[in-house]
């Protein structure tokens, strides 16, 4: 009750920002989406971000399960759960600023989208050093949590902002703790691969989700906004 209200008063200031950009020159067919899905924007980015974050845990309690499928030691499988997590460091500090100066939809959905085929490539996975690259281009493709966060505050009102910022940051912690207990018990009734198999279909229909739902960069539409500023001092 108490997320779902936060959620709704949070998404109406987004609408009315959305309808603040446009006016400022946004394109019409660029923001239609976001007029259409506003109150469950920040769900959809919390619920995504927890998706998001979960494929770098899932590893966790599936240890000793892929441990004995390519018959290396437990501390061998260690070094490949830091594959993971040396993989989400790389994209926080190589590909996460690049949302803030293109189009932070689009490096979304390509991330999400990279999270999805790397997740089948470690379900597929016939070796040691096969997993580990697999998971470390998921860990590198799982840092849309670090992009969703900016984007909700960004387009929420300075004295909202912590408000979207906590509704997503919510979801994060939910996907981190709610991976690890989901893979454990799937894991445990189906085997390690139907987790990661799961987990790429899951990861590619947030992709699509993603895609219908999200506004286009508010990054790209700054400096859209700052060219035509110039254009008219000239």
């Amino acid at each position: 009750g108490e997320v779902a209200a936060l959620i709704q008063s949070v998404g109406g200031d987004i609408n009315d920002r959305a309808h603040s950009r446009f006016r400022f020159g946004g394109s019409r067919a660029n923001l239609r989406p976001l007029f259409n899905t506003t109150l469950r924007l920040l769900a959809i980015m919390a619920v995504a971000s927890g998706i998001a974050v979960a494929n770098i845990y899932y590893i966790q309690p599936l240890l000793a399960d892929i441990s004995r499928t390519f018959s290396v030691s437990a501390s061998a499988m260690g070094i490949v759960a830091m594959c993971g997590q040396l993989g989400f460091a790389t994209g926080v500090v190589f590909i996460v600023p690049l949302g803030d100066i293109g189009d932070r939809r689009r490096l979304i959905i390509v991330m999400l989208a990279g999270a999805s085929i790397g997740l089948a490539a470690v379900a597929t996975a016939r070796s040691y050093v096969w997993i580990a690259s697999a998971l470390f281009a998921v860990g590198a493709c799982s840092v849309t949590p670090q992009m969703f966060v900016p984007f909700a505050a960004h387009l929420a009102a300075p004295e909202r902002r912590g408000r979207a910022v906590g509704v997503v940051m919510s979801g994060l912690v939910v996907g981190i703790l709610a991976g690890r207990a989901a893979s454990g018990s799937l894991g445990a009734l189906a085997g390690w691969r139907t987790v990661y198999w799961m987990a790429s279909a899951l990861t590619l229909v947030l992709a699509g989700a993603t895609a219908m739902t999200l506004p286009r960069s508010i990054g790209a539409s700054r400096l859209w906004d700052l060219s035509l500023v110039l254009k008219c001092h000239v």
